[in-house]
């Protein structure tokens, strides 16, 4: 059986971005410099900035200045939603954070992946959803291609690579249902 060898010509040559996309990314890369170094206390800014570029933020978003997004124009966060110090949105497919969500620091959300059957590693842009009052605590991976059902939490340091049901707490890794979410108040 003959084996596969990687095509590094054609993944150097392939474009992954339209034209536009590549204008748009540098212009973000400088932006976000100016992004990262604002007070911590300066979210209308920084949301400001992020509409700017395309992204759909709601009212009351609180986006700490460590944060990094990759494409602000794939985001898209509802209403009362902080997103804290060192969390990545690596939203290469379109990302959507819903109202009332707490993202917990250093957390990555992967919105990519590579097709690893192609020689080529073809770029797979996917998206993510993370439904109304959420919380992904501090250090989760969410992969793409996964929805977080409403009202769950996923644990601390959890990687979740498919969807999880509302109302639900996940953890582990890769990341399991524990527990249905009972709220005592």
């Amino acid at each position: 059986m003959e084996h596969a060898k990687l095509n590094i010509a054609a993944i150097r040559r392939r474009a992954n971005y339209s034209r536009i996309e590549y204008i748009l990314r540098f212009s973000w890369s400088i932006v976000s410099i100016f992004f990262r170094n604002t007070p911590r206390l300066a979210y209308p800014l920084r949301n400001w900035l992020l509409r700017f570029f395309g992204a759909k933020i709601g009212a009351r978003v609180t986006i700490y200045p460590s944060c990094k997004v990759f494409l602000p124009w794939m985001l898209t966060i509802g209403d009362d939603t902080s997103i804290a110090d060192g969390v990545g949105l690596y939203c290469l497919g379109p990302l959507s954070v819903g109202n009332r969500v707490v993202i917990s620091q250093n957390a990555y959300l992967c919105g990519g992946t590579h097709d690893f059957e192609s020689t080529n590693f073809t770029l797979v842009r996917a998206p993510i959803v993370i439904e109304d009052d959420c919380w992904i605590c501090a250090g989760a991976f969410i992969g793409p291609n996964v929805t977080i059902g409403a009202r769950s939490v996923v644990g601390a340091m959890s990687a979740v690579f498919k969807d999880c049901q509302a109302d639900s707490v996940y953890g582990g890794n890769p990341a399991q249902r524990i527990k249905t979410r009972v709220f005592n108040d």
